[in-house]
């Protein structure tokens, strides 16, 4: 049931019964009044309840009130009085300590101020941009386009991230790097990463661009734990000896390499294709004619090798690279792998990486 009862300023309240004894804030005059257990009845326009009209003549008879100073006033003496006599009534609630002080004027900030809500916390896109911005993987202006994107403001950052791939703007490898919390790694000395291309027992190999030229490198990265091995940290620094030492079409060719964030690491060119070995297993032996030229190309690669003194020592499927062409009439190119087994001819076989007895390479390619 509601309760009708009228506020000091004469604006008139209503609430519910429950609410009986509480104090609520009067909209006109910002005043706390507490709620009376019945309601009031309205007086209508211009007549003056007979209780009222008793007061005022008690006021009159006994004039005003020592130190009273007058008070020129709009409002209605009938007002006024009700505002005394309700003013006299809150005395004796107990108000709480954000209403007392809303009516003292003893707090420094607006009443409003106290019944706002909490500021809300960024939205899981607002944090995907942020994380995006913190890997460092975009330049200043690309980020500004970022930010103003109409999904960078939505609950959820997938919507976001499908349209960032989708754009490339960044590849569906970072997006996930990123979301995972691992955005920093993505930045490699110079380089940035872009995708995933394989690992091996020694190292892993990344699609690479670098930031200053935008050439699209392979970089193989040394795995943390081989480095605290001293005859896996011999063998990738042979295979950058020897890599940055060889110009051959047949065979890969480095770029750079050197020591970035405490680990090795070789940037090699970038070849799109597969290796021998994955597709003689998805695709069969391979035809005859085709099958003599891959083996001839890698010929010419190995000889070259041996030019330069060295002899591979690990030559398998896996480590034959068979580029992609886009003419049909163009035959493949065969790019020789990893030259970390490779010997040099003209070292001692003490100092070399293998001896009598020692088995290198995959077990069942091996030479010893």
């Amino acid at each position: 049931m509601s309760i009708s009862f009228p506020c000091s300023c004469g604006n008139w309240l209503t609430a519910e019964s429950e609410a009986a004894g509480q104090a609520v804030i009067c909209p006109t005059c910002r005043a706390a009044q507490v709620v009376p257990s019945t309601s009031a009845s309205k007086p209508a326009t211009g007549t003056i309840p007979s209780w009222l009209e008793g007061v005022r003549r008690a006021e009159a008879a006994a004039g005003p009130r020592p130190g009273s100073k007058p008070v020129k006033s709009s409002i209605p003496a009938w007002v006024e009085e009700i505002r005394r006599v309700e003013n006299e009534k809150r005395q004796a609630v107990e108000l709480p300590e954000w209403v007392t002080q809303i009516q003292s004027g003893s707090t420094n900030e607006p009443a409003t101020e106290t019944r706002m809500p909490a500021e809300t916390s960024p939205s899981q896109a607002e944090r995907f941009v942020q994380a995006v911005a913190a890997a460092g993987v975009l330049a200043e202006e690309r980020l500004v386009h970022l930010r103003q994107h109409p999904l960078a403001t939505g609950t959820s950052y997938r919507p976001l991230a499908e349209e960032i791939v989708r754009s490339g703007l960044l590849t569906r490898f970072q997006v996930r790097e990123i979301a995972s919390g691992r955005g920093r790694e993505l930045c490699f000395g110079p380089y940035i990463l872009l995708e995933m291309l394989g690992q091996g027992a020694m190292a892993k190999v990344y699609k690479a661009v670098h930031r200053e030229t935008g050439q699209i490198v392979a970089l193989k990265i040394m795995h943390k734990e081989k480095q605290e091995n001293p005859a896996s940290v011999r063998r990738f620094l042979r295979e950058i000896k020897n890599a940055t030492q060889l110009d051959h079409p047949n065979i890969v060719r480095a770029f750079d390499s050197g020591q970035l964030e405490d680990s090795y690491y070789i940037a090699m060119e970038f070849l799109d294709g597969a290796d021998l070995s994955r597709i003689v297993k998805k695709f069969g032996a391979l035809p005859i004619d085709r099958a003599c030229d891959f083996i001839r190309q890698a010929a010419l690669g190995l000889q070259h090798a041996f030019e330069r003194g060295m002899v591979h020592r690990d030559i398998k499927p896996a480590n034959l690279m068979i580029t992609r062409t886009d003419n049909e009439e163009e035959l493949p190119t065969v790019k020789i792998l990893d030259m970390g087994l490779a010997r040099d001819l003209g070292s001692s076989p003490e100092s070399d990486l293998t001896c009598m007895g020692r088995v290198v390479g995959t077990p069942r390619l091996s030479c010893s």
